[in-house]
């Protein structure tokens, strides 16, 4: 995840945040929970922030169909966890925020400081951040297991990385289509992602805020798949791309991806590790500052 530069995105958030009231509306029933406008308001704020974009009414309407989606997906990961008996400690979210404060030498309380001058609730964060740990914990006890990797599957890969196959490194952002009639609508929403994308938000942090994938909370990143291993369909659309670019919305059965092309290699190359890390950039006071 990415965090622009917060001196204009401070101030401008501060001057546009909205009274909060009692009342607020419900703008989804996930069975036994609801998710309001202040709820979605608040992750679209978050996501205007991690993303490096301006927080204009053009952009947070880009993000908001998608912002929606994702909340009812993670309260029916949150009560899926529930239901499985997994809880995640108040610890557990102190260390990751605490991991995000180190990398940016900051501290935990600073953080929570930036996120309060923009109108973020420090609790909009630990929640996504809860959910997060949760669905990691269910998907390391309910899949891994379930993963056998056979001696022909090993074999292959050597033979295709030992005969010098192309290799892509991958990322992905998915978005569902649940019922036929969603598809024209979460078309129009993915081509306004890419805009967003194309004008120059960061694609890790846009993953990690709107996509239903299990490779969202690692910014959609795959890692490196050779060529054979991709649908045709896909390898056209990775062809086509050069390194950094986005695809345009590609269709499937299950919903509609936006992949971008992070690298090509020729099987065989020395493998490498990339750290991907959050900046959050130190404000400077904001309150004297104009706005043009």
């Amino acid at each position: 995840m990415t965090i622009g530069p917060l001196r204009l995105l401070l101030l401008a958030l501060l001057l546009c945040a909205p009274t909060v009231t009692a009342a607020q509306d419900i703008v989804a029933v996930v069975n036994d929970n609801v998710v309001t406008d202040r709820d979605v308001e608040q992750r679209v704020r978050l996501a205007l922030l991690f993303t490096g974009q301006p927080p204009t009414a053009e952009n947070a309407a880009r993000l908001r169909p998608q912002v929606v989606r994702a909340l009812i997906d993670q309260r029916l990961q949150s009560q899926e966890a529930r239901r499985l008996g997994i809880e995640v400690a108040d610890a557990e979210i102190d260390t990751q925020v605490a991991e995000l404060a180190a990398r940016n030498n900051m501290t935990a309380d600073r953080i929570y400081q930036i996120l309060q001058q923009v109108g973020v609730e420090r609790e909009t964060l630990r929640d996504q951040l809860r959910t997060q740990i949760a669905w990691s914990l269910i998907a390391r006890q309910q899949l891994l297991p379930r993963v056998v990797v056979s001696d022909v599957q090993v074999a292959q890969t050597l033979r295709s990385v030992g005969a010098g196959e192309t290799e892509y490194r991958i990322s992905e952002l998915f978005l569902p289509v649940y019922a036929p009639d969603q598809e024209p609508r979460v078309l129009d929403d993915a081509r306004r992602l890419r805009e967003s994308l194309v004008n120059g938000a960061d694609f890790a942090a846009l993953a990690e805020q709107v996509s239903i994938s299990p490779s969202a909370d690692r910014g959609g990143d795959l890692g490196w798949l050779a060529e054979s291993t991709l649908p045709p369909e896909l390898r056209n659309v990775l062809a086509t791309l050069s390194d950094g670019g986005v695809s345009q919305p590609v269709r499937t059965p299950e919903g509609v991806y936006l992949f971008k092309r992070m690298g090509r290699r020729a099987g065989g190359a020395a493998i490498t590790v990339s750290l991907r890390q959050v900046t959050l950039s130190e404000p400077d006071t904001v309150a004297d500052e104009p706005v043009e």
